[in-house]
């Protein structure tokens, strides 16, 4: 009964300093961002709504910073302020070791490393890929920052090689657009070549659409003009294949695998990947679970050594 009721309050401290940490470290982090970056996005005529859509977009990365130094900070403060009032020197005399009081706030670590987990791999990913593509579409025409003028954009959808050399609007607009079909084994069977692609109604329009037949009696040409591309592809997905590498969660790794997302990266990078994230989800635990035991130790030797310490 008395571990129960030791449970909830140190849980219930803990949390509160962890959770309090975790706020501070956030917004002094976004603050800092936001004012670095206030500049381009007053630029870009985005105004205050601009800013906030900015800092709703960063902030899954600043949680993903936070929350380390949160957990650390967190159970310093629980364990100084029950060593301060006197309370560990109660608990050790109830027969609780310090590795026992420490076992009482592993639930709350497991909670909050679990959060941490689902934070890295699902927002922060997610998060990053639509603040590129935002930056990117809000990207003023002609500026030194327009990337509609950097080099081809190479990806893999379904079991198609595609080649993009310019984007514009957004995505909805590309050029150059050249598509390579492949067998089953990977062979090259032909290629279908289109001076512009234009998204409309969920499908993608080709203009000036030349193909390719390749045989073992050599390559054919045939001019279609028109055609719509079945694909499953978006604007945005394309924005996001044509900008530097951004981190990916573990489901869009196995959908890459499967050939049901586009993906510029190799499969043996997306298998890779799937395991960085069960690695970090286990050091993220093992590093949380590791500071409330050092936080819990530290206390205690400073609470055995002066008693009491706020007379220190």
């Amino acid at each position: 009964m008395k571990r129960r009721v030791l449970l909830r309050y140190l849980s219930r401290r803990f949390l509160a300093n962890t959770l309090g940490a975790i706020l501070g470290f956030t917004s002094l982090i976004e603050l800092l961002d936001v004012l670095n970056n206030a500049t381009d996005i007053l630029d870009r005529k985005l105004g205050v709504m601009g800013l906030v859509h900015y800092v709703l977009l960063r902030l899954p990365a600043t949680l993903d910073q936070a929350i380390t130094l949160g957990v650390l900070i967190g159970g310093v403060l629980t364990f100084v302020q029950a060593a301060r009032h006197n309370e560990l020197t109660a608990i050790r005399s109830a027969g609780i070791t310090i590795y026992q009081l420490g076992g009482l706030l592993l639930p709350c670590v497991a909670a909050i490393a679990f959060l941490h987990f689902l934070v890295a791999d699902q927002l922060v990913p997610r998060s990053a890929s639509a603040l590129s593509v935002w930056w990117q579409s809000t990207t003023p025409p002609g500026s030194d920052r327009d990337d509609s003028k950097d080099k081809p954009v190479w990806f893999r959808v379904g079991g198609e090689i595609v080649a993009v050399d310019h984007m514009f609007d957004g995505g909805h607009r590309l050029t150059g657009v050249h598509i390579y079909k492949r067998d089953a084994e990977g062979g090259l069977t032909g290629r279908i070549t289109a001076e512009q692609g234009n998204y409309k109604d969920g499908q993608w329009k080709l203009s000036g659409v030349v193909e390719t037949a390749i045989t073992p009696r050599g390559a054919t040409d045939k001019s279609v003009g028109n055609e719509t591309w079945d694909v499953r592809l978006t604007p945005a997905e394309v924005v996001e294949l044509g900008l530097p590498a951004s981190r990916l969660s573990m489901q869009a790794s196995r959908s890459a695998l499967e050939g049901s997302r586009p993906s510029n990266r190799a499969p043996s990078f997306c298998t890779a990947a799937c395991a960085r994230r069960l690695r970090r989800a286990m050091r993220a635990s093992r590093r949380s679970t590791c500071m409330v035991v050092n936080a819990n130790s530290a206390s205690t030797f400073a609470a055995s050594t002066n008693t009491p310490v706020d007379q220190k």
